[in-house]
């Protein structure tokens, strides 16, 4: 039987200082049945044919604190089963040395264990119940489990978690989080039929080796919701840093965390329906191994769609990758991918094998926008930064570098003849004369707008990266502006360069650049912080956000908001290069301001610039909307020539015709209109011409 029961008709009993052993395989040293408030401290349990400890039937609120807890038998050395709560477990030992159990298991709710170590050769610890807080816990499991979560709203904090098996393993529960912990094991932690769990600030990594490698992080099926922010991750060689498996749905969230180690740096698989997949800020440290290809992202059968953005995949070691080829994006069977603002790089790490910095196959309506994409080395088979393999991309305001030597092919951008894609304000250049693109076999050599109708506004010129070596990689454009390139080091933009890159507002026009500092514009900056507040600052000082505000008979008023500068001004042209007939507005004051342009002739097309004046150089920037014309002279002697009961007619002298007279003596045509009220906000009746010889209109329908 026990050596120690407390049953409910006892409470608030306190046991210390005490050695209590009981040698029966079929019962517990000690059980807590219906009782409360109790304490045992300082104690030793120890059942070597049986379990240790349970607590039982509503039990709630009793303590076990610095006491050690051994069982060997098939009971484990403490169980808290359902219906209990409220208990408390401290700065304690739990052992349980054989069978299919666990040294702790917990099924109640609201019950903490801190401070305390477990250990089992089968599973550390079970927590079934819910809002269950493990904190500051240790455990090793020497088997296969280091924790089991299967209730709900249950925590896992500043705890280690090491096992032979699994880790960590969380299945059917809700809104389970592990955050700031150490998890070891083949596969460190493994989720599945979860919903909303999370995990965030760990260490998690993967131990395994040879047949029994696993993944640092694995995420099986059935999973609504799932966030992985802010963890180191580290894989084993041969397997995957972070593998988000099938059949998942909701929000997938992998953000700012360290992934390396593993064949797969993050691989994700086909998600069901609706799920959304983010890749954001993580920094994805890629695996360089002769025996196998290897890859930083790999994307598998993604029909949902998925976002990659502001990630940084690099190669950090040197090695050879044999007759295989190291990937840094890899995506397959995809459809409706962002990627965006992603820094893409090997910097001459692979010694020998392929090299490709982005490819996709078999990809429809994905977007490659903003990145950075850089490859150097020499002895490389073959070698692309981007290449389409029966897929449709559209690549835009990316930058590309690449210097590189093979015995193979190579190619600035490949893509086969199923292929197709959009490109436009991009950057591509490479350090010899291999900027080609090969498309079905034919080679294309920069530029190569004329004959492919592609890149007409991008460039070929060195972007003047700082530093995007191993370890450093630091894609910030340079720029000769005074404290205009931001440091990754201090945090803030407090570096200035001799040189200016020209990937500096060489984005599309359209793209919004709001969020860069000032100064900025006229456009986006090119690569992976264009459009970010970590964007080099703009040398073309011009003012931003200009727009019409009203165009009259002979004037126009732009708004805008002013760039450094002596002067603002706004000029009015009837010319697109502004060799015509100028008209300017000048302001010296700073704030957001409107300028009016007068002295216009009425009916004429006039094009408008936003200018600033830094020294004796004047920064312009187009009116969006441009060109615009004023209005044209009015009407005179006009009058209502006959009203009938549902009808009015009215007659004017016409304007003159152009040519032989002036366009800005002549019209466009006519129009007559009526309303019941004054200010027309009533029902109007309008009739039109565009003949601007006729004198009169005729409006019909009125009451």
């Amino acid at each position: 039987g026990y050596a120690l029961y407390i049953a409910g008709d006892s409470d608030f009993n306190v046991v210390s200082y005490s050695t209590i052993t009981s040698y029966d395989s079929g019962t517990r040293t000690f059980e807590v049945d219906d009782s409360h408030d109790n304490l045992i401290t300082n104690s030793l349990f120890y059942n070597p044919g049986g379990g240790t400890a349970r607590i039982v039937n509503g039990s709630t609120r009793n303590t076990i604190a610095f006491s050690t807890l051994t069982a060997f038998g098939s009971s484990g050395a403490l169980e808290m089963l359902a219906g209990v709560s409220c208990n408390t477990v401290t700065g304690s030992v739990l052992v349980s040395g054989s069978g299919s159990v666990y040294a702790l298991t917990v099924d109640g709710n609201f019950n903490t264990v801190s401070l305390s170590s477990f250990s089992h050769n089968f599973g550390a610890i079970r927590v079934g119940g819910s809002y269950n807080l493990l904190d500051r816990v240790s455990m090793a499991a020497e088997d296969s489990f280091g924790i089991v979560l299967t209730g709900s709203f249950n925590n896992v904090r500043r705890s280690t978690i090491a096992a032979a098996g699994e880790g960590l393993r969380a299945g059917a529960g809700t809104l389970n989080a592990v955050v700031d912990s150490y998890i070891q094991g083949s596969t460190a932690v493994f989720v599945f039929n979860s919903s909303a769990a999370s995990f965030g600030g760990n260490v998690i990594v993967s131990s395994g080796t040879g047949a029994s490698v696993g993944s640092a992080f694995l995420a099986g099926s059935g999973n609504t919701g799932l966030s992985l922010s802010s963890n180191v991750v580290v894989g084993a060689a041969a397997g995957s840093s972070g593998f988000i498996g099938s059949g998942s749905s909701g929000l997938i969230l992998l953000s700012t965390n360290a992934v390396s180690g593993g064949r797969y740096g993050v691989r994700v698989g086909t998600q069901a329906a609706g799920a959304q997949v983010w890749l954001t800020s993580n920094t994805i440290v890629a695996r360089v191994g002769p025996t196998a290809d290897s890859y930083g992202v790999h994307l598998d059968g993604l029909s949902t769609g998925a976002t990659l953005f502001n990630n940084a995949v690099v190669l950090r070691q040197a090695g050879t990758q044999g007759a295989f080829t190291a990937y840094g994006l890899y995506a397959r069977s995809a459809s409706r991918l962002l990627v965006s603002r992603n820094r893409v790089s090997n910097p001459s790490m692979v010694a020998a094998g392929s090299y490709v910095g982005a490819h996709f196959e078999g990809v429809t309506q994905a977007q490659f926008r903003y990145n950075d994409v850089h490859a150097t080395g020499v002895g490389l088979s073959n070698a692309f930064l981007l290449r389409l393999t029966a897929s449709t991309v559209a690549v835009r305001g990316n930058v590309f570098l690449a210097s590189m030597t093979v015995s193979g092919s190579s190619a600035s951008l490949t893509a086969d003849e199923f292929s197709g894609w959009s490109s436009d304000y991009n950057d591509w250049f490479s350090s010899n004369t291999a900027n080609t693109v090969v498309w079905g076999g034919a080679a294309y050599a920069w530029p190569w707008s004329g004959t492919l109708g592609r890149d007409g506004n991008s460039l070929a010129a060195n972007p003047l990266w700082p530093d995007p070596s191993a370890g450093v990689e630091d894609f910030h454009p340079k720029s000769s502006y005074a404290n205009g390139r931001y440091n990754p080091i201090t945090g803030v933009f407090d570096l200035t360069d001799a040189a200016n890159s020209p990937t500096i507002d060489a984005g599309d026009l359209l793209d919004a650049y709001a969020l860069e500092p000032t100064p900025r514009g006229p456009a986006v900056n090119q690569g992976s912080y264009g459009g970010t507040a970590e964007a080099s600052r703009s040398i073309s000082q011009a003012p931003e956000l200009l727009a019409w505000v009203a165009v009259d008979l002979t004037t126009a008023a732009v708004s805008f908001t002013p760039a450094y500068g002596t002067n603002q001004m706004v000029e009015l042209s009837t010319a697109a290069d502004f060799t015509g007939v100028l008209f300017t507005s000048v302001t010296a004051n700073p704030v957001p301001a409107t300028l009016v342009v007068s002295g216009l002739s009425p009916n004429t097309t006039y094009y408008g610039r936003g200018g600033s004046l830094v020294g004796a150089t004047t920064h312009y920037a187009p009116v969006p909307g441009s060109p615009r014309s004023t209005l044209a002279k009015r009407v005179t002697a006009g009058e209502l020539y006959r009203v009938w009961s549902s009808s009015l007619t009215a007659n004017w002298v016409p304007r003159p015709a152009s040519p032989p007279d002036a366009s800005s003596e002549t019209a466009e045509g006519y129009v007559l209109q009526a309303s019941t009220a004054a200010d027309f906000s009533g029902a109007i009746i309008s009739s039109a011409t565009s003949g601007v010889t006729q004198s009169t209109l005729t409006l019909t329908g009125l009451l």
